[in-house]
């Protein structure tokens, strides 16, 4: 095992290594020195989420929908799992003074998962972005596409560990799935979870599409139309090489 290999498997799982990354871990620093950050940070997240939750939080989260739908009946509503992600992370972030040695050591899907906590409102987006925008962006950004790839709710360009990504928000019918394109970064195609959010990583184009989303089955159809955009015809499928 090399350092990237190593450093890929901390991102994933920094208590669930294997003997042959303990044996490179002993046998390399600078990897044991970020292991070490990576289980501080993991110690870090568990402290957060283990805070005590209010008296009767539950009624009054009860009551504040209940009274939000009688008022606004077409907001629509923050999932759950955006919530409890952006308020774990949140309080991680606020908590831990090793957050900028977290973002030299992270993996790609990680940095992902925590950038949900800086743009929540992002998920609430409901008005279709225009065709032209979401090419314009990707122009912008050395990845040109043909066309959208299906409807886009929520578009902006946005750093992610010392990269610019396009950031979007697609509203499906199992929930929001957010869409973070990263240009020159190329990873193998796999799913993950992290924080009770489902992710894929894959590679698209001249980068690597991730996928975030409380629920995976729009996956296959938004990764397909997304090589579509890429490509401009059929000839490409989901896990093709």
């Amino acid at each position: 095992m090399n350092c990237l290999e190593f450093r890929r498997a901390i991102g994933t799982d920094p208590r669930g290594l294997d003997s042959a990354a303990h044996a490179h871990r002993n046998q390399c620093r600078r990897c044991g020195e970020a292991h070490e950050r990576a289980l501080d940070f993991e110690r870090t997240l568990m402290l957060a989420a283990a805070i005590p939750t209010p008296d009767n939080l539950a009624e009054r989260i009860l009551l504040h929908q209940t009274t939000a739908a009688l008022h606004e009946p077409r907001m629509p509503r923050v999932p759950l799992w955006a919530i409890a992600a952006t308020c774990v992370i949140g309080i991680a972030l606020a908590a831990t003074a090793g957050w900028r040695t977290f973002l030299a050591n992270a993996a790609t899907t990680d940095l992902a998962v925590a950038h949900l906590a800086h743009e929540p409102f992002a998920l609430l987006a409901r008005a279709e972005v225009a065709d032209s925008d979401v090419r314009a962006l990707f122009a912008a950004l050395g990845t040109p596409i043909t066309h959208s790839p299906g409807a886009v709710h929520y578009l902006k360009r946005c750093p992610l560990g010392g990269r610019m990504s396009a950031h979007m928000v697609m509203q499906r019918e199992s929930g929001p799935v957010t869409a973070m394109y990263l240009p020159k970064l190329h990873e193998a195609r796999r799913d993950f979870e992290r924080t009770g959010v489902r992710g894929r990583e894959a590679p698209m184009g001249d980068g690597t599409l991730i996928l975030l989303a409380a629920d995976a089955r729009e996956f296959d159809a938004i990764e397909s139309q997304f090589q579509l955009a890429f490509s401009g015809h059929n000839s490409m499928a989901v896990g093709a090489p």
